[in-house]
């Protein structure tokens, strides 16, 4: 008995056995607590693959049942849409665009898809669908709208892609626009910033459109995504402007904020740092008077706690890195 009170003494009075505890309960409170926030990862990480294939699916199937609707709903209103007939293109009036007197409101819209392989997801047709049904359909005179094929596979090849043949214009960006980024295929990153500069370059040359928008096949819009983007434009037209992100990522450390981004992040840091070390030498402190009450005997002062600062540092360093996300909603 003796010997059990001993080592229960020795439990008690540790200061780092403590910190340890402290540690695990700090970071089940996080867990639950972002488990529970829809815009955390961990909240994610907490989805079973079931859950997230059934979300999937039942956009992808939401997503057809739409384009089925449109289909229809085309046949006896395309002149309400502004097409001249059934089989024209939404989104695809170059010579209305080109005559719309407009000094900031025409946009094109350039789509970079790749197909993905053993991936059953169909991206594209999401994305396709979100875009023209996310916007008046009579803004055939502002807005031009293209899927490029970025793949090796041809076009006639992508089965991703067949749902939305004459419903939007597709093309294959290699053989429509440029065979130069053929030299990068073997560089992913290269060849994704070769098709941008390609795609960016083609329509700078059309001079139609005076904003340009190229983006995703797995990017989903948010409604009115074009209103948006134009009172967006107009909010920084006085300004030397060159380039919107029209998204946040999950992580604040960004080309697009920096460097305020690092200096938010380390004023963070410091506080949580501050709030962790006073919460943990408090509780510290009270657990030393619980245990002299009990054991009636003096708890010697920890001579390391320089140690546990640096531990503390370390969780506090964690959380801003792992848990630093901001809202994913776009414009």
């Amino acid at each position: 008995m003796n010997k059990i009170n001993f080592f229960l003494r020795i439990i008690l009075k540790s200061d780092f056995l403590f910190l340890i505890i402290f540690l695990i309960n700090l970071w089940y409170i996080i867990e639950k607590i972002n488990r529970y926030n829809p815009y955390s990862k961990l909240f994610y990480f907490y989805d079973s693959d079931k859950e997230f294939l059934d979300s999937i699916n039942s956009y992808y199937n939401q997503s057809l049942f739409a384009l089925e609707e449109i289909k229809k709903w085309k046949l006896g209103n395309y002149q309400s849409a502004g097409l001249d007939n059934y089989d024209d293109k939404f989104f695809d009036k170059f010579d209305l665009v080109r005559e719309n007197k407009l000094e900031d409101g025409k946009l094109c819209v350039g789509i970079m898809s790749k197909q993905r392989i053993g991936n059953s997801h169909n991206y594209p047709l999401k994305t396709i669908v979100s875009l023209i049904t996310r916007v008046p359909l009579k803004y055939q005179d502002r807005i031009l709208l293209t899927v490029y094929n970025v793949d090796r596979l041809p076009l006639e090849n992508r089965t991703d892609l067949t749902p939305l043949v004459g419903t939007v214009k597709i093309v294959d960006l290699k053989q429509n626009v440029s065979k130069l980024v053929d030299n990068f295929d073997g560089f992913r990153k290269i060849k994704e910033a070769a098709d941008y500069v390609t795609v960016l370059r083609h329509y700078y040359n059309q001079n139609i459109c005076n904003l340009i928008l190229v983006i995703e096949d797995d990017s989903i819009p948010c409604k009115n995504w074009y209103d948006k983007i134009i009172e967006a434009v107009r909010y920084v037209k006085k300004t030397n402007w060159f380039c919107l992100k029209l998204f946040t990522s999950f992580r604040s450390f960004d080309w697009a904020i920096y460097p305020y981004s690092v200096l938010f992040s380390i004023f963070k840091l410091i506080i949580i740092n501050f709030i962790l070390n006073r919460i943990f030498f408090l509780l510290n402190e009270f657990k030393k008077k619980i245990i002299q009450n009990l054991f009636k005997f003096v708890n010697k002062e920890n001579k390391r706690p320089i140690l546990i600062r640096m531990v503390l540092f370390a969780n506090a360093l964690l959380i801003v890195l792992r848990f630093n996300e901001l809202s994913v909603r776009p414009f």
